[in-house]
């Protein structure tokens, strides 16, 4: 995979607790492109990729949010909650 896709990927995830986690209802497309990266087979490169990147802990993390154990560092200042206004 070449360095511009991992790039896009990186960039895809650290979303996840910016707009998706603020626009969580409007997501969708965000979640339905997630989940076909990781189940077509001939997109492996890029569920080998997902989960090189722990997209199974950010993907819990993002749910259970306060609850979650994991708590992973957030790389934006300012963190999203599901369906909330920003917390500081």
């Amino acid at each position: 995979m070449n360095s511009a896709t991992e790039a896009f990927l990186d960039g895809i995830l650290k979303e996840l607790n910016g707009e998706v986690a603020k626009n969580w209802t409007k997501s969708y497309e965000y979640f339905d492109f997630l989940k076909d990266l990781m189940t077509y087979p001939s997109l492996s490169l890029f569920r080998d990729f997902l989960i090189s990147r722990d997209i199974i802990s950010l993907m819990l993390d993002f749910a259970m949010d306060k609850d979650s154990p994991v708590q992973l560092p957030n790389t934006i200042e300012k963190k999203y909650q599901i369906g909330s206004s920003i917390q500081m």
